[in-house]
């Protein structure tokens, strides 16, 4: 063993030591045996008469200072358990510099152990080397360690309680019970005024890292370290689509039968199920229509596994063609959009220029299909996707019409409602209520009769009208055994007008008829579009969306909803 050398030096980091504060007696708490002022620890390999090098960085953010602008930082070198190295050489060098070295000389074997140890003095966001080499032509593993010089009670902060902690402790040396490394500031073996000294120079120093031992099932795994893969959840997947998961920052359990996969409550039989590293896939799982995809398993070293996803598959081919109000095939660039009533972010979107398009893997499900154009041209028609095809009227601006009835003050006049069953009548804003049910139920993709309504009582009021009174009327649209049905208007504005709006609300007997989230959707569009402005405002959407029932839902109608303004 080596002769302990004496730990001198450090007034060498510092051009005064400042004398050490007085304190009033007091009495320390007591420090658990057990506590450690280790906040970082790094190990490596050292070979015999070879100099190893760890890089030590001080993040400003990780420490404050003490008084003097910087930290006494200690560390020791040991051996791994299991390794025959023998610490040696323990020097902490400054990247940047100067002084290029920055610690006091090393001490070898300190108390107890075989360990080297050294205290440096760093500076907030420097870059530091620790060099170090093994002792008595040895090899092996080693592990570095840095905590607080002076930080006697192992809080990660150098303190007035650190320094009543050292003086309780004054002459206690290696073997007492009462002995504590973090009080024996310089490792000498023995608690004394020097190790206060060192303690008051560090004062205020702080550190908010830790040293944690994890269990590694306690590590979660990040949010999205599993993923759905293969299958898209925003498009039309076909059937035939391998569903799969991958997972990263973890491995999968190797073992199929820890991996269960369902689908719309049905579990995948596990000979569909390929287990790799960091992949699972499953063959022949999805369905045409909705698919309620539910993983459920654990990774390598058990930590569990779950993840959900909505996955919409189809065997339907749905050819689109695109027309003008002549009825001939649209030429010119058009954008075409083909979106379920049941969630319209679940799309898929095509270029064509030949009025023709074919869109694969379509749900059988009541599709909204959506055409775009130069000139601020739309066309919309809803379609159920087992139809096979669609046309699409693209329409541009019609003339305006000379009639002043953007309030139905005068009936239709001024409104394009064709063949289409409209009618007239006084505005009510509650909400109309249905009938019973009875009699409402069709056959599979038929509609059913025309529900009866009854609309809510409009309020009273002792206000007798007047020829100056507004006129307040609503035009309703009726479809029940008409199928798709429009009414349109073109109009102009007068000069000082900036904004546009139409309030209109969704009737169905979907609720309560049977059809509510079925494939058979009812629909409805309603657009707003600016010929000279260039904007629009449009929605095309299903009772599916909301579904607040308790807002009037139950009755199948939606409240009166704005649209957005459009000049």
């Amino acid at each position: 063993m080596r002769r302990a050398r004496p730990l001198i030096g450090l007034a060498a980091l510092c051009l005064v030591i400042p004398a050490a504060p007085a304190l009033a007696a007091t009495t320390a708490e007591p420090v658990d045996a057990a506590a450690s002022a280790i906040y970082s620890v790094s190990g490596g390999e050292l070979t015999a008469g070879q100099q190893g090098s760890v890089p030590f960085t001080v993040a400003a953010d990780d420490y404050t200072p003490a008084g003097h602008g910087r930290m006494l930082i200690g560390f020791t070198l040991d051996a791994a358990p299991g390794s025959a190295l023998d610490p040696g050489m323990i020097v902490v060098r400054s990247k940047s510099g100067p002084p290029p070295y920055v610690s006091v000389p090393w001490r070898a074997d300190t108390p107890g152990s075989k360990s080297s140890f050294t205290v440096a003095a760093l500076a907030p966001g420097g870059a530091y080397d620790v060099l170090l080499r093994s002792d008595r032509n040895t090899s092996g593993a080693y592990q570095l360690s840095a905590f607080l010089a002076g930080d006697a009670n192992a809080d990660f902060q150098v303190d007035q309680d650190d320094l009543v902690l050292i003086d309780s402790l004054a002459g206690t040396a290696y073997g007492a019970p009462a002995y504590s490394p973090w009080a024996d500031v310089d490792r000498s073996g023995r608690i004394n005024r020097f190790d206060r000294i060192v303690a008051a120079l560090n004062l205020g120093a702080a550190t908010r890292l830790r040293l944690t031992v994890e269990n590694p099932l306690d590590e979660a795994l990040p949010a999205d370290a599993l993923a759905l893969t293969g299958a898209a959840p925003d498009g039309f997947n076909a059937v035939s689509t391998p569903v799969a998961f991958s997972l990263s920052g973890a491995q999968f359990h190797d073992d199929p039968a820890e991996m269960a996969l369902t689908v719309n409550g049905h579990r995948v039989p596990a000979d569909r199920i390929a287990v790799e590293a960091h992949r699972v896939t499953a063959t022949s799982a999805l369905t045409d229509g909705r698919n309620e995809l539910r993983l459920a398993g654990v990774d390598a070293i058990g930590r569990p596994l779950y993840h959900t996803a909505t996955v919409w598959a189809g065997a339907n081919t749905l050819r689109v063609d695109v027309v003008d109000d002549t009825g001939a095939p649209v030429t010119d660039p058009v954008t075409v959009r083909v979106s379920l009533t049941d969630d319209q972010d679940v799309f898929t979107e095509d270029a064509t220029s030949t009025g023709h398009l074919t869109v694969p893997n379509v749900p059988s499900r009541t599709v909204l299909v959506k055409a775009t154009a130069s000139g601020n041209r739309q066309g919309v028609a809803g379609v159920y996707a087992g139809d096979g095809s669609v046309r699409v009227t693209l329409l541009g601006f019609a003339p305006p019409s000379t009639v002043a009835n953007n309030d139905f003050s005068q009936g239709t006049a001024g409104w394009n409602t064709g063949t289409a069953p409209v009618t007239i009548a006084p505005h009510v804003e509650g909400i109309p209520s249905l009938a019973t049910a009875d009699g409402l139920s069709a056959q599979r993709g038929q509609r059913a009769a025309t529900p009866p309504m009854t609309p809510a009582t409009p309020p009273a009021t002792d206000a007798k009208p007047t020829p100056s009174s507004i006129v307040d009327n609503d035009l309703t649209l009726g479809t029940a055994g008409e199928g798709e049905q429009s009414v349109s208007r073109a109009f102009t504005t007068d000069a000082d007008v900036t904004a546009v709006r139409v309030r209109y609300r969704f009737v169905t007997s979907e609720v309560p008829g049977g059809w509510f989230g079925s494939e058979f959707n009812d629909y409805f569009r309603v657009s707003l579009r600016s010929q000279q402005g260039g904007g629009s405002s449009a929605e095309a959407n299903s009772l599916t969306i909301p579904t607040d029932k308790s807002g009037g839902f139950s009755s199948g109608a939606r409240p009166w909803i704005p649209s957005s303004d459009r000049t």
